[in-house]
């Protein structure tokens, strides 16, 4: 586990101007240069094994006037802001309310806060690997934030952007290990894999079907126990979310669960807004890392079918099947006629796990 402390640059010039810097490289005001001597102030009693900072001069100048040469200062691009591109520099009343329509769609010739969050998640996948046991500060901008609460508590861009933010004396974040091959994202530990021979879309049923491009395996829903945790243990969603991390990722590394045999079992979804194929799969050590799991935490979680999101009649929409009822009841087999027809046009029988 790594800890992180968080603190956002000091002020700039933009800043007192209401102004979006994005990738602008302007420098601190006299009152950020002073909130930086007093950041230094706040922590003159702490230890960092490194201080983070983008290469942007408002983000590594904070931390060289707070901290001087007391630890190492190091500079990484991928700490930087959202690029905001055409809308650099423009004012920020015009700049926010872009922000929730840019998750996905670039910012014009920027980027989007999905790009800007995967740089991040590689910064902490790197950092998670190399400073494992240590205490670090982050000191970056609002993407940087945005990118800590996407992967470390595993929230969601849609809930994370549009959110709220006022300024607080550090934010703390534990960073857990997760093995390879296995992520967590939007409350789901999952393995993550490849499988060759499908066709990129295809007609069945009467549907046009297209492939979903992210594929992985369920493991353990997080957002379904933490409610259990919160009311027996009084823990905070957040506290009881870090212990929920914490323990899956000592099973995974007692267990590791991984992929069997891909079976001929293909299932049909219907819903009101799409329509999904999902392949079943074999996971052995499954029921081992829910064995593990359950005793660690004192539950008794059940294990639940474990299946691919393959096929879609709609691009952005998926299902999560998360008990044996609802395969019962929201799920049917196709039948052998489509079971052929569909072997004909897509191969399924090659996979392979994808490491992180």
């Amino acid at each position: 586990m790594v800890e992180i402390i968080f603190e956002s640059h000091s002020t700039t010039f933009d800043n007192e101007a209401h102004i979006s810097s994005g990738w602008n490289d302007v420098e601190l005001s006299p009152l950020g240069i002073r909130q930086s001597h007093e950041l230094g102030q706040r922590y003159k009693d702490a230890t960092f094994d490194a201080i983070f900072c983008s290469d942007l001069q408002r983000s590594y100048k904070t931390a060289e006037l707070a901290f001087g040469d007391r630890f190492p200062i190091i500079q990484d691009k991928r700490l930087r802001e959202c690029d905001y591109g055409d809308l650099t520099q423009h004012p920020a009343d015009e700049v926010t309310p872009e922000k929730p329509k840019r998750i996905k769609e670039p910012f014009p010739n920027g980027e989007s806060y999905e790009q800007a969050a995967e740089r991040m998640k590689s910064f902490l996948d790197e950092l998670a690997e190399k400073y494992d046991g240590k205490k670090v500060m982050i000191i970056g901008h609002r993407a940087t934030q945005y990118g800590l609460e996407y992967v470390v508590h595993a929230k969601t861009l849609e809930e994370i952007i549009p959110a709220p933010w006022s300024w607080q004396p550090g934010w703390t974040y534990r960073l857990w290990q997760i093995p390879q091959g296995y992520s967590y994202k939007s409350h789901v530990f999952s393995i993550h894999l490849g499988l060759t021979g499908l066709a990129e879309k295809f007609e069945l049923l009467g549907k046009n079907w297209v492939i979903k491009k992210e594929f992985h395996v369920s493991l353990l829903i997080t957002r379904y126990t933490t409610p259990t945790l919160m009311e027996r243990d009084n823990l905070s969603e957040e506290q009881a979310e870090e212990k929920i991390r914490k323990t899956v990722v000592s099973a995974l590394g007692k267990t590791s669960p991984k992929l069997g045999e891909l079976p001929g079992e293909v299932r049909y979804v219907h819903r009101d807004t799409h329509e999904t194929l999902i392949f079943m799969i074999n996971v052995p050590g499954l029921k081992e890392f829910y064995d593990s799991v359950n005793e660690q935490l004192g539950l008794s979680l059940e294990v639940p079918p474990t299946h691919i999101t393959t096929y879609i009649t709609a691009a952005s929409r998926g299902i999560a099947v998360v008990n044996s009822q609802e395969l019962a009841e929201d799920t049917r087999l196709l039948t052998d006629s489509e079971m052929e027809e569909m072997t004909q046009l897509a191969r399924f029988d090659q996979i392979a796990i994808i490491g992180e």
